[in-house]
C-alpha cells in the first residue's frame, strides 16, 4: 500500500514537471513569434571621411533606435548587433548636419527586423576642420610628498620634450603644450625615471608618441620633507 502511494506521488510530481516544461515551451514559442519593439544603442561608424579632414570634437559613439520584429529575430539581433553608418564622402570643412533615418542603420540581412524610429540623436551635428600636425611641448604633472630630508634638485626632465599632435586646425591653433597624467612622486628616494601617458583631455587629437619618460632628480636636502602640490609642473 505504501509503495502504491509513493508511486502515485512520484507520477504526480512527474506530470507537474512535464506540465511546467510544456507551459514554458509554449510561452517561449509565443514570445519569439510575436511582433515586438525593442530599443537598442547601436555603435556609430563614420565612413569615407577625407584623410585631410578631421572632427573638431568626437562624434557620438552610438545611436539609440527602436527596432521592430519577431521576438526570435530581436534576440538574434542582440547577439549579432547592428550598426549606424554615416557616409561623409562629399563633406567639406565646416558644419555638417545629417538627419538620421532607418536607412543609416545596418541590420544583418537575414533577420526580419526593421527600424521603427531613430530616437537619439535624430540629427547628427558635426564640425569638420582641416587635419594638421604640430609639435608641442610636454609638461609633467606631479604630486605627492618626498620623505624627510629629500628634495627635488630641479625640474623633472621629459624625454622627448616635444611630441607631434595631429588634429583639427582650430584646436591646434590654441594648443602650445600637453600635460602628462598626474605622477605620484611619493616614495621616491633617488633619481627616478617613470613612463607617463599624455593627457589630451576631451580634445580629439592623435599624439605621437602618446607615452613619455619623466625623470625626477631626488637628492638629500636639509629640513622637512619637500611637499609638491598636486598639479605642479602643469602649463
Amino acid at each position: 500500500m505504501s509503495f502504491s502511494v509513493k508511486n502515485m506521488f512520484t507520477q504526480r510530481i512527474g506530470l507537474k514537471l512535464a506540465s511546467i516544461f510544456l507551459s514554458l515551451v509554449v510561452f517561449v514559442h509565443v514570445y519569439t513569434e510575436q511582433e515586438r519593439e525593442w530599443t537598442l544603442d547601436v555603435p556609430l561608424e563614420i565612413a569615407n571621411l577625407a584623410q585631410d579632414l578631421c572632427f573638431v570634437s568626437p562624434p557620438p559613439s552610438a545611436v539609440s533606435v527602436t527596432v521592430r520584429g519577431k521576438g526570435k529575430d530581436l534576440i538574434k539581433l542582440r547577439f549579432r548587433g547592428a550598426r549606424a553608418i554615416v557616409d561623409l564622402a562629399d563633406s567639406k570643412a565646416g558644419s555638417v548636419r545629417r538627419i538620421l533615418s532607418g536607412s543609416d542603420i545596418l541590420i544583418p540581412p537575414d533577420l526580419n527586423v526593421t527600424v521603427a524610429d531613430v530616437i537619439e540623436p535624430k540629427v547628427l551635428s558635426l564640425e569638420l576642420d582641416p587635419r594638421l600636425a604640430k609639435f608641442i611641448r610636454v609638461v609633467p604633472v606631479y604630486s605627492g610628498t618626498l620623505g624627510s630630508g629629500l628634495a627635488l634638485s630641479g625640474p623633472p626632465k621629459v624625454e622627448p620634450e616635444q611630441i607631434q599632435a595631429t588634429g583639427a586646425r582650430r584646436v591646434l591653433a590654441q594648443l602650445d603644450y600637453v600635460n602628462t597624467v598626474p605622477i605620484n612622486i611619493g616614495g621616491m628616494t633617488d633619481v627616478s625615471s617613470v613612463e607617463a601617458n599624455l593627457d589630451s583631455g576631451a580634445l580629439n587629437l592623435n599624439l605621437d608618441p602618446s607615452i613619455v619618460r619623466v625623470t625626477f632628480l631626488v637628492e638629500k636636502a636639509g629640513g622637512d620633507s619637500a611637499r609638491i602640490k598636486a598639479g605642479e609642473g602643469g602649463g
